[in-house]
């Protein structure tokens, strides 16, 4: 599960199975007509596998490692084509046609898609975790800060522009151009927290 929040207003954009946040199917189609958006803009193609792969990231219950979305896209892939030979195999038998080839779908062609989504701001990536987790306000910023629970492995995305103005001021006064900055902090979110026998005994 996925938390986006600020630190003026929460706003709360949450995938799978949170019923205080809009459905899944909600948030995965507000991703895609954002990115559609945002491509036409910048007279970007929004391919079929871009699609798929931002899909993916927002329908997963946490953020999404590279071989989660490796193995879902092929599993989609075989589906379809599993779908599309029982709908042709009549007509392959008559003809003396061959079975269709499952489609394979190769590592570095997701990887050169993750990083298109991840330099127009779609998605982030977590490197303390090498995983990809979507983003809610594409563009607005180039700024982002993750609470990383370890234990039930929801992620966080806050902004705070206390936090932004002190990371600026500090790379202004080392003449230090910021191209994306991206931090991480792990440990246990609240509900973790509470259902934690050791953390109760202590408090």
């Amino acid at each position: 599960m996925i938390v986006h929040s600020n630190d003026d207003s929460l706003h709360m954009y949450v995938t799978m199975n949170a019923v205080e946040a809009m459905p899944a199917t909600k948030i995965v189609q507000r991703a895609v007509k954002q990115a559609q958006q945002i491509c036409q803009n910048k007279g970007l193609r929004f391919t079929e596998l871009r699609c798929r792969v931002l899909k993916t990231i927002w329908s997963s219950h946490k953020p999404a490692k590279a071989y989660y979305i490796l193995d879902q896209l092929q599993a989609e892939a075989e589906a379809v084509c599993t779908s599309d030979h029982k709908g042709h195999e009549r007509n392959n038998s008559s003809k003396g046609g061959k079975s269709g080839k499952a489609v394979s779908i190769r590592p570095p062609t997701v990887y050169r898609t993750l990083d298109f989504l991840m330099e127009h701001g779609l998605i982030h990536k977590l490197n303390s975790i090498h995983a990809y987790v979507g983003c809610s306000h594409p563009l607005e910023h180039n700024t982002c800060y993750f609470l990383i629970c370890t234990a039930c492995g929801i992620t966080s995305e806050c902004c705070n522009s206390g936090l932004t103005e002190a990371i600026q001021h500090t790379t202004d006064k080392n003449s230090f151009k910021t191209r994306q900055v991206t931090l991480e902090i792990e440990g246990k979110c609240q509900q973790c927290n509470m259902t934690d026998p050791y953390i109760k005994a202590s408090s």
